[in-house]
């Protein structure tokens, strides 16, 4: 009797212990639709996985600078910068963005999107802009309006302007001065790089691009003409924070301190 009790108990317990082995191994569909999804195209689109060294070493306030720099566009000479406009230079103005606006930096037109940006010197990430997208150009442009009124362009619209962009400590040379760069409008970065990631010289950072920008919300070749890569210099001095070339009145000095910092 008791022997037919258990196999009553087991032929009753079965079907549910095979539909527990069958949800157990059946292919996980949320774990299909993750390894599956693709992103839109938008900002999460455009920041890469992770292809950088884990090893990051400890930030070093007193880290030597090594000089000439590498041209921070991969493939392009940085003799381009002999023939560069007057207007893609620092001072230049810039009036969509307000009466007294100044461009700071150097923009550097590569005719497409895509080009490797690279680090110019080894150093620390100590910023990175991940750039929260203007919807449209009818925002954008009705955001500019506000530095019409101004006649300046206020932090937090020029933060925005610089689209995807990524600021590299880079340490002193013997006078005591300090260097960083700013390099802007990437179209993605090529990393997620974090603040206090640790760069090598040449190192890969992101790609050209027209975030932040107006070609932005153009196609094909219109928006190819104007992707580009904006550069800074800076150099810390005396307790202040001064952009390369800033204020040199003459366009052909301000040239000539940009190739000193590329001549071997």
């Amino acid at each position: 009797m008791l022997r037919l009790n258990i196999t009553r108990i087991c032929l009753t317990l079965l079907p549910f212990v095979i539909l527990l082995l069958w949800l157990g191994l059946r292919p996980d569909k949320n774990a299909e639709r993750l390894n599956s999804y693709s992103s839109p195209k938008s900002l999460t689109d455009r920041l890469a996985y992770d292809n950088s060294s884990k090893e990051t070493p400890d930030f070093n306030p007193n880290h030597k600078i090594v000089f000439p720099l590498v041209f921070p566009i991969k493939g392009m000479k940085f003799d381009i910068i002999k023939n560069i406009p007057d207007s893609r230079l620092p001072g230049a103005a810039r009036l969509y963005r307000g009466a007294n606006a100044t461009h700071i930096g150097v923009d550097l037109y590569t005719g497409k999107c895509g080009l490797e940006v690279v680090s110019p010197a080894s150093g620390w990430i100590i910023s990175i802009s991940p750039f929260e997208e203007f919807p449209d150009s009818r925002t954008r442009d009705s955001i500019l309006k506000i530095t019409e009124k101004a006649g300046f362009t206020p932090e937090p619209v020029l933060s925005n302007l610089h689209g995807i962009s990524v600021v590299v400590f880079h340490g002193w040379n013997d006078a005591g001065e300090g260097f960083y760069s700013r390099l802007s409008h990437l179209e993605r970065l090529s990393s997620n790089f974090k603040v206090g990631d640790f760069v090598n010289r040449g190192q890969i950072l992101g790609y050209v691009g027209a975030t932040g920008t107006s070609a932005q919300f153009k196609t094909g070749k219109e928006k190819e003409s104007g992707c580009h890569l904006h550069f800074e210099w800076h150099v810390l001095k005396d307790g202040k924070d001064t952009v390369l070339g800033l204020k040199e009145s003459d366009f052909n000095a301000k040239r000539n301190l940009y190739l000193q910092l590329f001549s071997p």
